[in-house]
């Protein structure tokens, strides 16, 4: 055998001419996020891998994991949100306010309200003996807030919430991730990364190790699935207070910025609240490892309405 035969045989072990064709035709989908500016800098949308969301207290980081979520099963993609800082009801609430307030329908609410709009619905419908589940809800079907359900159902119905009842650890979550693939899984969002907890290796350790091995496992998890993970994480105190957005924001371990497709910072725009309650907040692309970053441009203007837990790009 020649030089060159026994190198050809050699490299054929990681790939060749006719598995990178079949390769290149068919290229991993990317999952639209819903605000255009954004999905023109991720080329059409979050490819697999993790997408990190960083924000400025206040700028609406969940919100905006929540708009997401509700355009990309809007658009017919299921989802599986998993929240560690809100509970199923919570998330619900947010989600339904901004479905009311663009459903002409619905009589709009503020998702603050949504505890109160269901202690006024109990004591209304405590006056009341209901035979059965079926004519109590009849009776509540007319509640603005039971509305939004019926229409978020409607217009979302591939979206999937989980709270720290069902997924408080990277163990559990990388269970629930893989049985939701299973069923068509599109995007997984996790709110947020310092919350999970580590896996039992890393449980001795000190903070930095865990949040690593909570990092790692996640970019691990999203490329075994091939699917895109938008992940919530909290800032570190000097990118907080920085003017600038910048790639090393991320609190508590350097992997979670090496370990991300992208890196999203929400901040606050500076200029003052509206008569609605809206103000506008800039989005930051500091990293993107397959297009443009926000440096090279101006940042991403969105109008965030946080009553109603509802975005919208600036004109």
């Amino acid at each position: 055998m020649g030089k060159n035969d026994a190198w050809e045989e050699f490299s054929a072990r990681f790939g060749s001419y006719e598995t990178d064709a079949l390769a290149f035709a068919d290229p991993p989908r990317v999952v639209p996020t819903g605000i255009a500016s954004l999905d023109a800098l991720l080329v059409d949308g979050m490819a697999p891998g993790v997408h990190v969301l960083m924000a400025q207290p206040g700028a609406g980081k969940s919100a905006l994991a929540l708009q997401v979520s509700m355009n990309v099963a809007r658009a017919g993609g299921n989802v599986l949100y998993c929240s560690l800082e809100m509970t199923r009801q919570q998330c619900l609430a947010r989600c339904c306010s901004s479905i009311a307030k663009a459903e002409p329908g619905i009589k709009d609410f503020y998702w603050s309200g949504w505890e109160r709009m269901g202690r006024q619905a109990q004591r209304e419908a405590s006056r009341y003996r209901f035979p059965d589940d079926l004519v109590r809800l009849e009776f509540l079907s007319t509640r603005p807030a039971v509305m939004a359900l019926r229409a978020l159902r409607a217009n979302c119905p591939g979206l999937a919430f989980a709270d720290d009842r069902e997924v408080d650890g990277i163990a559990e979550l990388s269970q629930a991730a893989r049985e939701a693939s299973d069923a068509g899984l599109d995007l997984l969002v996790v709110d947020y990364l310092q919350r999970l907890r580590p896996p039992e290796s890393a449980r001795e350790g000190d903070r930095y190790r865990q949040v690593t091995e909570v990092s790692n496992a996640l970019a691990a998890l999203t490329k075994a699935l091939r699917v895109p993970a938008l992940v919530i994480s909290s800032m570190n105190r000097e990118a907080m207070n920085s003017d600038r957005p910048s790639i090393g924001g991320a609190r508590g371990s350097g992997d979670i910025e090496y370990d991300a497709v992208t890196l999203w910072q929400l901040r606050r725009g500076g200029g003052p609240t509206l008569d609605d309650g809206s103000r506008i907040v800039e989005l930051h692309l500091t990293k993107n490892r397959r297009g443009p970053v926000t440096d090279d441009c101006e940042p991403i203007r969105l109008l965030f309405d946080g009553r109603h837990n509802s975005f919208s790009e600036c004109p």
